[in-house]
């Protein structure tokens, strides 16, 4: 069996080709999001939001820690990896089929809203495959090739702006009947990112369906000890599409399509906090000395955090002439909501290392105990200022009362986790979030097991 990543490659190395590699994903994804926002206009783009978001959410909920549980077992395992691989594909089979039947149950409740079938379908049939990711991700994490990975499922990118170029061409850029263009996009990425995974798989383990009654409960209890966090670390990003993209809301489709454009546009900051959580957890769940590792973490935190605030005064000041030339005119609304959101998710780079840390250490309940308040806080307020006039203090409604709901409690989780972080390691505050230069010295952050 081949080895694990080289110890002598770099701690911050790592992170740094898993962010080039999420900047690499990102940009074409953004492509993909502005052709289609050029070919169906906002007002699709918000319907086109209404179907993602319940089986985005549902992938959310099936992966549950799944990618976290995977390396922890097979670190404590090395000698049943092949066996504990078998499982976990039966397990994924099982969740598929799970959450692409609720999935289908969601199209056919009254509060869902008339979504179009066809594109609800194509979206559906997307689920087992994108479920696949957490899996596929959980292996490489174990074997610390996750910074190889990520780079891979670039490929994934280049053929959904093929197919909405190529098969909206033909159709003569009809507009709104021609929205299934896109979820067949979307679908065909999501097969090429499988096989990807896949191919990662087999390149060192053996693929089968197996099924160990004890190794299944193990597995599915330790998915379930991570996966509340983990789902409530991201809820707290996503809810706030779910809410408004409820009907009861009265939320317009063209302002629900600025929301998303303006949620992926400073979504390209998160891919920062999002490859330093992925470092964090690979090496902090093989290591043998977690007192220092803490420290590890201390300055990857301080430095996402240094490389994140100008990326996020750069993007405050661009967003407002960027998102209108390149989306369209129809979308300056989505600047605004760029420009609220940005503070609370520079904050969250912190609690984003953060919490990748305290699941290495095994204290996913401290995640869960501080980002579990944060989630109703968020819902809380997204239920009284996104509805218009609902109260005299909200600091605005409809979708701008939204991301500033979430940049509120963005910051709010982010100051619960440096304090339970700095409690449980004697690390001070200040020593989590303010940068020095020696945080740029690679070559001193080596690797050790």
């Amino acid at each position: 069996m081949t080895s694990p990543a080289p110890k002598n490659r770099s701690f911050l190395e790592d992170a740094l080709r898993l962010i080039l590699g999420n900047f690499g994903l990102l940009a074409l994804a953004l492509l993909v999001g502005i052709a289609t926002a050029r070919i169906w206009k906002e007002d699709v783009r918000g319907v086109i939001t209404a179907v993602l978001i319940v089986p985005s959410l549902l992938v959310l909920f099936g992966d549950f820690g799944i990618d976290k549980a995977l390396p922890t077992m097979m670190a404590a395992r090395p000698d049943e990896k092949n066996r504990i691989i078998g499982v976990s594909f039966t397990l994924w089979l099982i969740a598929s089929v799970l959450y692409t039947l609720l999935a289908v149950a969601w199209f056919f409740a009254p509060w869902s809203g008339d979504l179009p079938l066809s594109w609800y379908a194509l979206s559906v049939v997307g689920i087992g495959p994108s479920l696949h990711l957490a899996f596929a991700r959980g292996v490489a994490l174990a074997d610390q090739r996750i910074s190889t990975y990520v780079p891979r499922l670039v490929w994934a990118e280049p053929p959904k702006l093929i197919i909405i170029l190529t098969l909206g061409a033909l159709l003569g850029f009809d507009g709104p009947s021609d929205g299934w263009v896109y979820f067949l996009a979307m679908l065909v990425g999501s097969l090429i990112s499988f096989a990807i995974g896949i191919q990662l798989i087999r390149s060192r383990y053996t693929i089968r369906f197996d099924f160990d009654a004890t190794l299944a409960r193990e597995m599915i209890a330790k998915a379930f000890k991570f996966g509340i966090s983990t789902v409530l670390m991201r809820l707290n990003y996503r809810i706030d599409l779910f809410i408004l993209s409820l009907t009861v809301m009265h939320i317009a489709d063209a302002h629900l399509g600025n929301y998303s454009v303006g949620v992926n546009f400073a979504n390209m900051l998160w891919q920062i906090p999002i490859a330093l959580s992925w470092a964090v957890f690979s090496r902090g769940v093989n290591t043998s000395d977690r007192a220092a590792f803490a420290h590890k973490t201390a300055r990857l935190s301080r430095f996402g955090l240094a490389v994140g605030l100008p990326a996020a005064i750069v993007t405050y000041f661009a967003a407002p002439w960027i998102l209108p030339l390149v989306y369209g005119s129809g979308f300056r609304l989505a600047a605004t909501c760029t420009q609220i959101l940005l503070p609370g998710i520079v904050a969250f780079f912190v609690a984003r290392t953060l919490e990748a840390d305290l699941h290495a250490k095994g204290h996913p309940l401290l995640v869960s105990a501080v980002m579990g308040p944060v989630v109703i806080a968020n819902i809380v307020l997204n239920a009284i200022w996104v509805p218009q006039g609902f109260v005299s203090w909200a600091p605005a409604n409809g979708v701008l009362g939204a991301a500033w709901a979430s940049t509120v409690t963005y910051i709010a989780g982010t100051i619960g986790l440096v304090a339970v972080y700095s409690r449980i390691t004697g690390i001070k505050w200040w020593d989590l979030v303010i940068p020095r230069p020696s945080d740029f010295r690679f070559r001193f952050i080596r690797s050790r097991r």
